[in-house]
């Protein structure tokens, strides 16, 4: 359940990375 539930945190905080990166990116546009 831990392995699980860490796994999906890394997962998580990258999509909300690449997200926020595409966002700033396109606001810098």
């Amino acid at each position: 359940a831990e392995m699980n539930e860490r796994t999906t945190s890394v997962a998580e905080s990258q999509a909300v990375k690449s997200s926020s990166s595409i966002f700033i990116t396109s606001s810098s546009k």
